[in-house]
């Protein structure tokens, strides 16, 4: 599952910085993964967001949350519960 969620324009100000910046929130939800997995999920999503949206990459966050197999279903059975029958 993916959902991307814009913010509306936000005011960032401090002493170094005072600027209005767009910071659109791409999360995904999914199984547990490698780290080589979420690395390219995270260049290659947010590229094709970069190339849809042309909001600069450097304004995108992304977040991903893993769900152990035993905190997902499908089916009336967990995953942990489909892998171990098959």
């Amino acid at each position: 599952m993916v959902h991307i969620m814009y913010l509306d324009t936000i005011s960032v100000s401090n002493a170094y910085l005072s600027k209005e910046i767009i910071m659109p929130i791409i999360t995904i939800t999914m199984r547990k993964t490698t780290p080589e997995t979420k690395k390219e999920l995270i260049e290659k999503l947010t590229a094709t967001a970069v190339e849809i949206t042309k909001i600069p990459d450097h304004h995108f966050v992304f977040s991903i949350n893993e769900l152990d197999d035993t905190n997902l279903g499908i089916g009336g059975k967990t995953i942990e519960q489909i892998l171990l029958s098959s």
